[in-house]
């Protein structure tokens, strides 16, 4: 059996309109209990929980153009 191609997941982006930014901050921090691990204007990254290597993070982003 080969080795599969994708080993692991580094960040999810979710994209947000930037009205909505700071309520949906607080969602993952207190209802899905996510730890903030960095923020800037317009993104903030939250560590997925279970992740047993490294660290895989959420990424919530007002920037609508992200590639």
């Amino acid at each position: 059996m080969s080795t599969p191609t994708l080993q692991r997941i580094d960040c999810v982006l979710y994209t947000v309109p930037e009205a909505d930014l700071d309520s949906a901050k607080a969602y993952y921090e207190n209802v899905l209990d996510l730890e903030k691990i960095w923020e800037r204007p317009g993104q903030a990254g939250f560590r997925m929980g279970g992740h047993g290597e490294g660290i895989a993070e959420i990424v919530l982003s007002a920037e609508m153009d992200v590639p």
